[in-house]
């Protein structure tokens, strides 16, 4: 007869237990990374229509194409992020070069926060944007609203329509801000 100890019966226990605590916490944060984005809007009043693309350009200091470099913070208290932009030309202002965003909304895990459903910055991707001046040199925020934000696809104008509202190729987007920039009003309601 084998006489097993006080310690070998709760080393055969403890196995599985820490196996379990692991397979627990390695669950836990795999459901928060991987899986579905959900999204959340943050709902917003404005001093104007930011639906209408005349006010959005009329409104900001300059609409740009480029490229989202990095995020360069996140800031959830305040419900903002602030992205490093790579300017390649301007419809309307001089800005070039290097640039800082800051657009309200925020990513954790997989939770993403947008306002107003405007199309949320990715790292990598490519953009044509109206931005206001922050104050500070080299420092420009986002014009709220959907309008403001339009992300530029290799595809089609058929493909990109079809893909989302928010997705132009660069052909069109340069059109439909050509176009918002001629018929610019500054909105009567905003300061």
């Amino acid at each position: 007869m084998v006489m097993t100890t006080p310690r070998q019966i709760i080393g055969r226990m403890a196995l599985p237990l820490v196996a379990a605590g692991a397979l627990a916490l390695v669950t836990y944060e795999l459901s928060n990374e991987v899986g579905p984005v959900r999204y959340h809007s943050i709902e917003s009043s404005y001093y104007f229509d930011v639906t209408n693309p005349s006010y959005v350009a009329g409104f900001s200091d300059a609409v740009i194409f480029g490229r989202v470099a990095a995020v360069d913070s996140v800031d959830p208290g305040v419900g903002e992020t602030t992205y490093r932009f790579v300017v390649d030309s301007s419809m309307k202002g001089t800005l070039k070069g290097s640039v800082l965003l800051r657009q309200s909304g925020w990513r954790e895990g997989r939770d993403v926060w947008v306002q107003d459903d405007q199309v949320s910055l990715a790292v990598g991707r490519t953009y044509a944007i109206a931005v206001r001046s922050s104050g500070s040199p080299g420092r420009y925020g986002v014009v709220g609203g959907p309008v403001a934000v339009r992300e530029i696809v290799a595809a089609t104008s058929a493909q990109a329509r079809v893909q989302a509202p928010t997705t132009a190729t660069a052909e069109d987007a340069s059109a439909d801000w050509m176009r918002a920039i001629a018929t610019a009003k500054y909105p009567p309601t905003a300061p």
